[in-house]
């Protein structure tokens, strides 16, 4: 199953020279005029990179490296009058002020205004050769009620089509605006859409639309942006997107004279959000994730914006060049970028805890997990506690959260907090988090299986036979689902075949352990999957072993 999945996510990745050779000459003009612009205003990218490539079986566009890019390393330079900020239009920011609503993306709907008065001027807008490029088609078009229903997940569903109505009240109020009232429902939908899928979170008040930044598709890269200031020759600010554990702070190299001039002091670390979920309140994840921290940028005239890779990445002559749009899940994915990924390593599940409206329980459950500190999403409003199902990692919440129910039934939640536990009780407890868990995947096999998901996946992909864009990245994701929750019950069964093993012999070390066991790889690979046993065994030892 593993290189099935393994084949599959190739398809992606790989250049459709076909489709790039079959690019019209209307759309390769526009690709010549916006690097004319691009070139007479400043932008450096031609010592790294080429565009429009075409990839996988869509036709993607995106950037190929035309030279060894090395770790540590600049592959682009965008210069800030190029960069289209949200709060450089004050008078936009007025009209959304007036309408005073009560929760709102603030940003991403002057971006979306700014667009639509911009593209009203045609070619007389300064931006018009970036304009241009944008596609023509709008990923929330696609959602119809079929579409919505391929995705075999009811929550997700009404997440997306509150998307929608969100939007309908925001255009409803909008329109009341005079310089507004002749905008159609389908271009507000239509530039909103281009803001969310492109914006540059800049700093914890605005966004910004980078033109040529957002050519670059996403994939699991080590990458850093930054801010250069060409005027004193340093690096003001970096951040980091991808695997690395610390925010690189090695020199990059600068590829392109009259940079080549520079000084490596960073005056501070900052955050740089490549997507609007990375400013999400809810978002509460293990400490492994970026750590962001809040900052306000103040960006010079002699600034560029650069993305450049970090160390343990580099791209080879002939690849896909890659940015990074932060540690996502494929539902994120999905809802704000029109895709997902088979592969995606930091994909995850959510499952809904409900209580009772009222119930005092629910109460109860916040406060115990509060008091713990544990990583939860909760929804006060209408009694929900939401708990993530990792696909990188086994799901100790869950497994709390069914600890913390065992003793709270009990009656004796001191032995909770003193962590008194008993090895039969956490074993009783692994069962039910797997019985659990049975049964939510149960949901999604009765609809479709695994098995039917991939094989529609050969079957199109391989031959083309139904290239619906939107269905293929709602089987990916349904089957996605089943993945993750497949892959921790196999991981759970490891841990009760530990603990079995624990009985006979106490004093073996979790290592010897493993190695006396088989390790699944049906969906990832054994190493992987020992890794996150240890991990996982390291923090709960004392109370499962």
């Amino acid at each position: 199953m593993l290189k099935k999945i393994k084949d599959l996510t190739s398809i992606f990745s790989k250049e459709n020279e076909k489709e790039t050779k079959s690019i019209s000459k209307e759309e390769l003009d526009k690709y010549f005029q916006f690097k004319n612009w691009l070139d007479e205003n400043g932008a450096k990218y031609k010592n790294t990179i080429t565009f429009p490539i075409s990839y996988g079986p869509f036709g993607i566009r995106g950037c190929k490296a035309i030279r060894n890019i090395n770790e540590n390393e600049s592959i682009i330079f965008i210069p800030r009058h190029l960069m289209i900020i949200s709060k450089d239009y004050p008078e936009i920011s007025k009209i959304i002020d007036e309408i005073d609503f009560e929760e709102c993306d603030y940003s991403t709907l002057i971006l979306t205004i700014f667009l639509y008065l911009e593209n009203k001027k045609g070619n007389n807008s300064f931006f018009y050769p970036y304009l241009q490029l944008f596609p023509k088609n709008n990923c929330f078009d696609y959602w119809d009620e079929n579409k919505l229903n391929d995705l075999d997940d009811l929550e997700v569903k009404i997440s997306i089509q509150d998307i929608l109505y969100e939007l309908d009240d925001y255009y409803s109020y909008l329109i009341l605006n005079d310089k507004l009232k002749d905008m159609k429902r389908n271009e507000f939908s239509y530039f909103y859409f281009q803001v969310i899928s492109r914006q540059f979170y800049i700093d914890d008040e605005s966004s910004a639309l980078i033109p040529l930044a957002d050519l670059l598709n996403h994939n699991n890269v080590n990458i850093k942006y930054e801010i250069y200031d060409s005027e004193n020759f340093i690096f003001k600010y970096t951040n980091h997107f991808g695997n690395n554990k610390i925010i690189e702070l090695l020199p990059t190299k600068i590829f392109d004279p009259p940079l080549n001039k520079v000084s490596y002091n960073r005056l501070m670390p900052i955050i740089i959000k490549n997507d609007n979920k990375n400013n999400d309140k809810e978002k509460n994840d293990d400490n492994d994730d970026n750590n962001n921290s809040n900052s306000i940028i103040e960006m010079n005239k002699n600034d560029y914006f650069t993305i450049s890779t970090c160390s343990n990445q580099s791209f080879k002559i002939g690849e896909e060049v890659y940015n990074n749009y932060c540690d996502m899940s494929n539902e994120e994915m999905l809802k704000f970028y029109g895709f997902n990924q088979i592969d995606n390593i930091n994909d995850f599940s959510i499952i809904y805890i409900k209580f009772i409206r009222g119930d005092k329980k629910f109460d109860d459950v916040m406060s115990i997990l509060f008091k713990q500190k544990y990583k939860y999403t909760a929804d006060p409003l209408y009694n929900i506690l939401k708990l993530k199902i990792k696909f990188k990692s086994i799901c100790i919440d869950l497994i709390r959260y069914f600890r913390m129910e065992f003793y709270k039934k009990k009656g004796n939640l001191n032995e909770y907090f003193l962590y008194k536990f008993d090895f039969k009780i956490e074993y009783e407890i692994i069962e039910q988090c797997i019985y659990f868990l049975e049964s939510k995947l149960k949901i999604y096999i009765d609809q479709h299986s695994i098995e039917s998901d991939i094989a529609y996946l050969e079957k199109n992909l391989y031959y083309g036979s139904e290239l619906d864009y939107m269905k293929i990245n709602a089987v990916i994701f349904r089957l996605r689902q089943k993945i993750n929750f497949k892959t921790q019950i196999e991981l759970l069964n490891s841990i009760k075949k530990i603990m079995d093993k624990h009985k006979i012999n106490k004093y073996l070390e979790i290592s010897e352990y493993l190695n006396e066991l088989e390790i699944s790889d049906e969906f990832d690979t054994k190493e992987n999957n020992k890794k996150k046993i240890i991990k996982f065994l390291t923090k709960e030892k004392k109370i499962m072993l």
